[in-house]
């Protein structure tokens, strides 16, 4: 059984937005625990990138400033990956110290966070998106199944090609073995010559006339 609580409490997270998690303020020095509940429909990698994050505040004027992520720490060194999610329900819990964004690669997923934890949805900057994707590592388990489908697809051709060099040797063998059939001209003239010389049956004979005269004179 899948519980899934509340599922409008889920929000739709795609691979070009960052959910943005604020640390709580005042809290700095200490790391919370975050809770997730994720829904995917394809394998998603998750990453985290730690941002600076400008907390609500009011400026000289007065004017009710909301909260903003004002830079995202990209390089190799900040980001870390978090976990790869499967199609279907995931259940995802970690500590974690400061501010930071969740980044996917690989496909969108739905999000809710089963503690209540705020979050904002952002947009991904084109270019970070483009790093992120260039710096991702493949995974073993996919690198182990392309190089195995590219071993089983070299053997097949290998025994392609193998098997029509045995077929074009067998038919050059065929070929040099068989004798030249007579052609059809030649058997119809021979079927009519022995057409026009059939004999007789001995029955329809003459009885020889010099033997019959002969007797004749006798008496």
């Amino acid at each position: 059984m899948q519980k899934l609580g509340m599922i409008q409490a889920f929000v739709e997270l795609g691979e070009l937005e960052d959910a943005t998690f604020a640390h709580p303020q005042g809290n700095e020095d200490q790391a919370r625990l975050i809770k997730m509940r994720i829904l995917a429909e394809k394998p998603v990698n998750m990453y985290i990138v730690p941002v600076e994050y400008q907390y609500p505040s009011y400026d000289e004027n007065g004017q009710y400033q909301p909260g903003r992520v004002t830079a995202h720490h990209e390089g190799p060194e900040f980001v870390r990956f978090l976990a790869h999610v499967e199609p279907g329900l995931e259940q995802i819990e970690f500590y974690y110290r400061g501010s930071f964004c969740l980044r996917l690669m690989g496909g969108g997923i739905w999000l809710d966070t089963y503690d209540n934890t705020a979050f904002n949805i952002e947009s991904v900057d084109p270019v970070s998106f483009a790093r992120m994707y260039e710096r991702e590592e493949r995974d073993p388990r996919i690198l182990e199944i392309e190089r195995a489908a590219r071993h089983n697809s070299l053997m097949l051709q290998q025994q392609m090609e193998a098997d029509r060099a045995q077929f074009i040797a067998m038919m050059e063998a065929m070929k040099n073995n068989v004798t030249p059939a007579p052609s059809a001209s030649g058997t119809a003239t021979a079927s009519a010559g022995t057409e026009g010389t059939s004999v007789p049956p001995a029955d329809d004979q003459e009885p020889d006339q010099s033997a019959s005269g002969g007797t004749g004179g006798q008496s």
